[in-house]
């Protein structure tokens, strides 16, 4: 109970901080808020290794496999790990992939595929989207 009501406290303590915010104007400074984040994410990301798991499943580059997992798990025995992989890698072979035209002509999904759609394309046109951040935005003012 003590710490819903200090969460709610916190929260409203926050709401009143940034009240002068909320206005028309500053919509650009909101939207624009990830712009930071991202530009540091896409500098540092050439420093990181891919995928240990798609570089052995997809590339099938056992060398660069080896080298991303060193780099992850520095004082670890990494050979279990490559065997797994390796397992993996072996009964993903046996199965089929489908394109896209494939599972749209496919019987078996057709209706899943079909509903998923529809509920999508629903949610895009009816705008609930927008309605719910509205509401989160402007419920605070209210």
């Amino acid at each position: 109970m003590a710490a819903h009501q200090t969460v709610s406290v916190d929260t409203k303590d926050s709401e009143h901080r940034l009240r002068p915010l909320y206005r028309e104007e500053h919509w650009p400074l909101f939207l624009s808020v990830v712009v930071g984040p991202t530009f540091i994410q896409l500098m540092l990301l050439p420093w990181f290794p891919e995928s240990p798991r798609y570089l052995l499943i997809e590339k099938r580059n056992v060398h660069a496999t080896i080298t991303a997992l060193k780099w992850y798990r520095a004082k670890c025995n990494i050979q279990a790990e490559i065997e797994e992989m390796q397992e993996e890698q072996r009964s993903l072979s046996s199965v089929e992939t489908l394109s896209v035209w494939k599972l749209l002509v496919d019987d078996t999904v057709r209706w899943q595929v079909l509903s998923v759609v529809v509920i999508n394309i629903g949610m895009q046109l009816s705008g609930i989207d927008a309605l719910d951040l509205a509401a989160c935005f402007y419920g605070s003012l209210i």
